[in-house]
């Protein structure tokens, strides 16, 4: 405020120190924060690996992950057909047809999967971080149209 005042002559009116307050309480400036992380939704990561194929795939939700794994335990049948607790027919419960297929997690021999949630995000830009408050600040203070003229 100091630097206005010398560069104007003049100490500038109430009007605008109340503008540029909440203005500059969109700024951190008593040391370096973390940055805020923006989570945009998650995404489902399935990964499938057997003696042909190592395949990683995204997906929005976890039914349709289980369901494309469920797909492939299916097409795969034959592969466990006959063995202890095995049906001869894959169940049509995803669950139930993955988790008959692939056995317990100890013993799935040369096949395994592996199905995780993450969250899509990261740090938002520079220009873009503020803390709580501050936005809070903003939001609330009044938008003059046009400034109006300092007087001392």
């Amino acid at each position: 405020m100091e630097d206005l005042e010398n560069r104007t002559g003049e100490w500038p009116g109430g009007e605008v120190v109340d503008v540029l307050g909440a203005w500059l309480a969109d700024f951190v400036f008593t040391g370096v924060s973390a940055p805020a992380r923006w989570v945009a939704g998650s995404a489902w990561m399935l990964r499938r690996q057997d003696r042909q194929e190592d395949v990683v795939t995204l997906w929005a939700d976890e039914a349709s992950a289980l369901a494309s794994l469920a797909q492939h335990a299916r097409a795969s049948w034959d592969n466990v057909r006959g063995g202890e607790g095995i049906p001869d027919s894959p169940p049509a419960h995803d669950r139930r047809a993955v988790d008959l297929y692939h056995g317990p997690k100890g013993e799935r021999g040369d096949e395994s999967y592996w199905l995780h949630a993450d969250d899509i995000g990261g740090s938002p830009p520079p220009c873009l971080r503020r803390t709580a408050s501050s936005s809070r600040a903003r939001s609330s203070a009044p938008r003059p149209t046009a400034l109006p003229s300092s007087t001392r």
